[in-house]
């Protein structure tokens, strides 16, 4: 009773058993209100659409890593191609 008190829980003590068990009840009902505003199916409900977002997402990361492999190999091709070509147009040039 001392701790809920402490919390602003309760505003007085009582000696009489019953309205102490009725205060602590009291006192638990509010606080499993105030901490479970959603409930258990609404929270696995939220986690199943975060995972699915997440999923997503991955998804979505490993396409545009595919895409920037393919723009990473381009370049190194194109690269070796022009570098090849510089050192030809100086050969002939000379």
């Amino acid at each position: 009773m001392h701790q809920l008190a402490k919390w602003d829980i309760i505003a007085n003590h009582s000696t009489d058993i019953n309205e102490m068990f009725e205060r602590v009840y009291q006192a638990h009902q509010e606080l499993a209100f105030r901490h479970d505003a959603y409930g258990l199916p609404t929270l696995k409900k939220k986690a199943e659409h975060l995972r699915s977002e997440i999923q997503h997402i991955t998804s979505e990361i490993a396409i545009i890593d595919e895409r920037l492999a393919k723009v990473e190999r381009n370049i190194i091709m194109n690269a070796s191609i022009l570098r090849g070509a510089d050192y030809s147009e100086f050969h002939l040039a000379a």
